[in-house]
């Protein structure tokens, strides 16, 4: 099926940043308007050199360290409460535009509250811009509040706190993300409060680190889905898969962001049909479509033409994630969206 088909099919996209997905029209507005433009080491009239700035091209050197630098650039355009819920109403009218039925976005409020934006500010951030964009497109959304690993516990404690008083306003979960370098269990604490809490979790664990994060934040962090979970079968513990499968536990796919990460050479690595085939519950998320120049839309193109699946396969791997969504309100219209034969 062509890409531009694909978008006539109803999908779901739980694995997606907020500072991913800033077009580079609303980046170079806000920055001229905020007076930013400064910061910058390019000129804003430069559009190819403000691009290159923010995302990666195909081509460019695949590495990991390299990739996270164009976040630096990109978090200057979340400098105040109204750019922010402008950048996640325009994330969530472009994922209507790809046929997204449902889509979650993640946020680091860590990096906005060292640089003096209040909690109180991103609250209202996030529930303006969630309202916005599902008020414009009828599409539902929220949004995961994420804990930056490389940042001191005492900012997760925090940014759990956020994530209760923000219940019922835009933010449906919590996430721990970035540098695997640091071991998740030095926020197994704040993840245990979480789940006291009732706040659902997520973790992004085996992406660059082994299978042993993904096992702690399993057992430790008693994440309900982790993020990328690339290393699952790297054999350091064999009975990590069937652990995942009797608890339900999704794994949040993100192929061609793994490459053009450089974690992966190519997207025929990926384990997602090694996932589906032992009753993991998966999804298929682009990860930062602007940073890596790819939509959803894409990424179903480029699977369905290296797997050859039928069209059962892909509602059944398409609906197989739902139940493991944040927004509990939507699970029933979600399923009738993805898979309207499904009675459940």
């Amino acid at each position: 099926m062509e890409c531009s088909a694909w978008k006539s099919q109803p999908k779901l996209e739980l694995h997606r940043h907020v500072e991913g997905s800033i077009r580079l029209s609303t980046y170079v507005d806000i920055l001229r308007s905020r007076g930013l433009r400064p910061q910058l080491p390019v000129s804003l009239e430069d559009q190819d050199a403000v691009r290159r700035l923010i995302s990666i091209c195909q081509d460019d050197e695949k590495e990991f360290l390299r990739g996270l630098s164009h976040f630096r650039w990109l978090r200057l355009a979340l400098c105040d409460w109204e750019a922010i819920a402008r950048l996640i109403m325009e994330a969530v009218e472009d994922a209507a535009a790809q046929g997204i039925v449902y889509q979650e976005l993640r946020l680091s409020p860590g990096p906005l509250l060292a640089k003096g934006i209040s909690g109180s500010e991103i609250l209202r951030a996030v529930e303006a811009g969630v309202c916005a964009g599902e008020k414009r497109t009828g599409i539902r959304s929220g949004v995961i509040l994420g804990i930056n690993r490389e940042m001191p516990v005492e900012y997760g404690t925090q940014i759990l706190q956020l994530t209760i008083q923000g219940q019922g306003r835009g933010v449906c979960g919590l996430d721990l993300l970035s540098d695997e370098s640091y071991p998740p269990e030095l926020f197994a604490e704040v993840f245990q409060k979480a789940r006291q809490a009732g706040i659902h979790r997520t973790v992004h664990a085996g992406e660059f680190g082994s299978s042993d994060n993904i096992r702690t934040a399993v057992l430790k962090l008693h994440a309900e889905r982790i993020g990328h979970g690339l290393h699952l079968y790297d054999g350091r513990n064999p009975d990590l898969p069937s652990i995942l499968r009797d608890s339900q536990v999704q794994i949040e796919c993100c192929p061609t962001s793994n490459v053009i990460f450089g974690v992966l050479d190519e997207v025929n690595q990926h384990p997602l049909m090694q996932m589906y085939r032992d009753r993991i519950p998966v999804s298929i998320n682009t990860d930062d479509p602007q940073v890596i120049q790819w939509e959803l839309c894409e990424e179903y193109a480029r699977l369905q033409t290296l797997y050859r699946l039928d069209d059962k396969i892909w509602t059944q791997l398409t609906a197989c994630g739902v139940d493991q969504i944040f927004r509990e309100d939507c699970v029933q219209w979600l399923r009738s969206k993805i898979d309207p034969t499904n009675k459940k």
